[in-house]
Parts: C-alpha cells; sequence; structure tokens
C-alpha cells in the first residue's frame, strides 16, 4: 500500500506544481507585455497596473528561485519509480498466493524494499504537503476497502 499511496501523491503533487508553473509564466508573459501595458483600462486604475507590475518584477526574480521545472522532472520520476516498486509488489503477493518458493520471494522483496529506501532518501529533498498525503491515503484505503 505504500508504493500505492506514493504513487498516487507523487502524482498529484506533480499536477499541481505544473499547474502552479504554468500560471505563474503565463501571468508574467501577460503582465510584462507592453500590449497589457497600453490598455487605457490602466489609466483608470493606474494603482492595479503598479501592484500588477511589481507582483510581475518578484514572479520574474522568484520563478528561478523555486525552479519548478526541476521539481516536476524529480517528482514525476518519483512517481513513475514508486511506479515500478509497486507493480513489483504486487508480483510478488500474486507468486506468494501461487505458493511460489518463500526464499525467492524474500528476495525479491528485500530487493524491492531497498530500491524503495533510495526512492525515500530523494523525497527529503523534495516538497512536502501533508494535507495532500492525507488525502492520498485515504484514497488508498478506500481502494482496498479498509
Amino acid at each position: 500500500m505504500d508504493a500505492e499511496l506514493n504513487v498516487r501523491y507523487w502524482k498529484k503533487l506533480v499536477q499541481r506544481y505544473t499547474k502552479w508553473d504554468q500560471f505563474l509564466k503565463i501571468f508574467l508573459a501577460a503582465i510584462s507585455s507592453g500590449a497589457v501595458a497600453g490598455w487605457s483600462f490602466w489609466g483608470d486604475y493606474p494603482w492595479a497596473w503598479k501592484i500588477l507590475s511589481s507582483l510581475s518584477a518578484l514572479v520574474a526574480i522568484a520563478l528561478p528561485v523555486l525552479n519548478f521545472q526541476k521539481q516536476i522532472e524529480s517528482m514525476s520520476l518519483l512517481s513513475s519509480k514508486w511506479f515500478e516498486l509497486k507493480v513489483e509488489y504486487e508480483e510478488q503477493w500474486r507468486k506468494l498466493k501461487d505458493g511460489s518458493e518463500i526464499k525467492q520471494i524474500e528476495s525479491a522483496y528485500n530487493r524491492t524494499k531497498k530500491r524503495e529506501t533510495t526512492l525515500v532518501q530523494k523525497e527529503a529533498k523534495l516538497p512536502h504537503n501533508e494535507r495532500l498525503l492525507r488525502q492520498c491515503f485515504n484514497e488508498v484505503k478506500q481502494a482496498y476497502g479498509i
């Protein structure tokens, strides 16, 4: 179930960060456009233009520091690696139910568990969203009928 939880969690986090990245880039492009600056609307509300252009400058400074693209790539890779582990764990359960050799299954399980440890270490460098994690946990419990 851990692998299933992580697949869901990292996939949803990738979706959130991708949306934020796109929104901020579109906002930055739109506000920095000279055409937008020329709209007559801003003559009636000069304070709004000042706020938006200041916000645009802050976003332009923050985007390279936030580096959403690198985080999205790392989270996408984690999601796919967790999916691979999920498939491996499911295969091990099938073999166990089919009566396969316990030592063989245990050996495969230990290899899979070592790979899982590597993924957990990589997660430490990425953002963490406790609320989203709980949401995914509840989805997994529901999916497994728990």
